[in-house]
């Protein structure tokens, strides 16, 4: 699979505006807007949106690792573009963030052997 990557900083908002209108009304839809946010607009980090026919993530790469966040779509699709990530990652640490009962999304991080990370609020 060879998705298509977008890098401007409108793709990347275009993405997470998206993705949380999608979800919204969500426990801890805000916070996760928020922390996502916060990442792609770190002064180390360098998002990216990977997209297919079917499935959307947001990549951000930082000097601490890959985070995957953003991750909407089929669920077959999206573990493409999880394995996708690590293929291009040459052993760069990669996270994931899930919102916090999105129980779909932390299994695809968990199946990848990913670790998910936790959204407190």
């Amino acid at each position: 699979m060879n998705p298509t990557e977008l890098a401007g900083a409108s793709d990347v908002e275009d993405a997470i505006d998206s993705y949380l209108k999608r979800r919204e009304g969500q426990r801890g839809i805000d916070t996760y807007g928020w922390m996502v946010r916060l990442l792609c607009t770190s002064r180390s980090a360098t998002p990216r949106v990977l997209m297919t026919s079917t499935a959307t993530a947001i990549v951000v790469d930082s000097d601490e690792g890959w985070v995957i966040c953003c991750l909407d779509g089929a669920p077959e699709t999206c573990a493409a573009l999880i394995e996708h990530v690590r293929k291009d990652s040459n052993g760069i640490r990669i996270r994931g963030l899930a919102l916090p009962g999105d129980r779909t999304t932390k299994n695809l991080f968990e199946e990848a052997r990913l670790p998910a990370q936790l959204l407190i609020h």
